[in-house]
């Protein structure tokens, strides 16, 4: 999993368990330019067992001042979710889920990472779940005025000539291609 980072040089990222109830935790590290002589690490938000789901995973994502991250379990469907963390007048808020990944197909058995593109959508691969015989999937995560829809771009066969079990993430050229 990576970490994102944000314009003064803080880091941030999530842990799949720990923290209250093992449910995993968000947390920033602060360089030694920042925080005197060495990196000093702050867990932002324990994660609960409540709407953004439990087991945060893939790496964070900093855009415009926010992170963007997902859970692999829980939420309103189950699967987990894609959150959002704020930041506001008052600090970091809580996690607030902006889509509920359902069962079938969830990115919830996944190893990818998920990357931005210039228009906010976010893009991704599921490991076993979604494709024939739960071969895996590339998916797109894109925000709407009505909320993020999850669109499937492909679904992995695993016959001949198209593989199955992408179990890494993905990356964008210059051209928007994946």
């Amino acid at each position: 999993m990576g970490l994102a980072a944000d314009k003064a040089g803080n880091l941030y990222g999530s842990t799949f368990t720990g923290g209250p109830g093992s449910w995993g935790t968000i947390f920033e590290l602060i360089p030694p330019s920042l925080s005197g002589s060495r990196w000093e690490m702050r867990v932002l938000s324990n994660v609960k067992n409540g709407p953004i789901g439990t087991g945060p995973f893939w790496n964070m994502i900093a855009q415009n001042g926010d992170l963007y991250g997902a859970t692999t379990e829980g939420g309103v469907r189950v699967g987990g979710t894609l959150y959002k963390f704020q930041f506001g007048d008052h600090g970091w808020g809580e996690p607030t889920p902006l889509f509920n990944f359902s069962i079938r197909p969830s990115p919830i058995d996944t190893l990818s990472e998920l990357i931005p593109d210039s228009s906010g959508s976010l893009y991704g691969t599921t490991h076993g779940s979604g494709g024939k015989d739960a071969a895996g999937t590339v998916f797109k995560l894109s925000p709407g005025p009505d909320g993020w829809t999850m669109t499937v771009l492909h679904r992995f066969s695993g016959g001949d000539g198209d593989g199955a079990y992408p179990y890494g993430g993905l990356t964008m050229d210059g051209a928007g291609a994946l």
